[in-house]
């Protein structure tokens, strides 16, 4: 069901109705937030990926297409976080880090606790695996999805996330926790 209804929302905002779309953004934005800075490990820098993914729907949404809304959201998330790392020197030359906002501030100390104790999972792992894992815990992807997003088959999915998540019980096991 809410599939259709993002593709309502999304064929409205293709004819110029923006009614709605605070609707998806508000499904979606606390997700892809998480997986983006899952990704680029600066809540600042995710909180910008986010809001550039809305407005790629806003100034193009996609019509028709085989994949879902959400799917498509993550692809788009996903591929730009991907340039802001290749980025990431260039900036770190020659941009000064701005402080951010308060609110965002006490969204990032939230988001802390369970970020350290998934981060330490993930970095142990080989970065296909920390990748659908990481997807399927921040993102809260099916595995499809998951497919849809990287660009590999569901098997590839399902083998990398077993074997993700049978190397993170077997730090557990051992006390390796984070």
């Amino acid at each position: 069901m809410t599939e259709s209804v993002d593709r309502e929302i999304l064929a409205e905002v293709a004819a110029g109705e923006m009614g709605r779309f605070d609707e998806l953004v508000d499904r979606y934005k606390g997700r892809l937030l998480k997986y983006l800075y899952s990704r680029v490990r600066d809540f600042g820098a995710a909180e910008d990926l986010a809001q550039e993914v809305f407005l790629k729907v806003f100034r193009s949404p996609p019509r028709g297409g085989d994949g879902s809304v959400k799917t498509w959201l993550f692809r788009v998330a996903r591929n730009s976080a991907t340039d802001y790392l290749r980025g990431a020197e260039r900036r770190k030359k020659g941009l000064m880090r701005v402080l951010p906002r308060e609110a965002v501030m006490e969204q990032a100390v939230e988001m802390e606790e369970e970020r350290l104790r998934v981060e330490g999972w993930l970095n142990k792992l080989p970065a296909e695996q920390a990748e659908v894992v990481g997807l399927r815990v921040f993102g809260d992807l099916s595995v499809s999805e998951i497919a849809g997003v990287t660009g590999v088959g569901v098997a590839t999915v399902k083998s990398r996330m077993r074997y993700g998540l049978a190397k993170i019980a077997e730090m557990l096991e051992k006390g390796r926790d984070v």
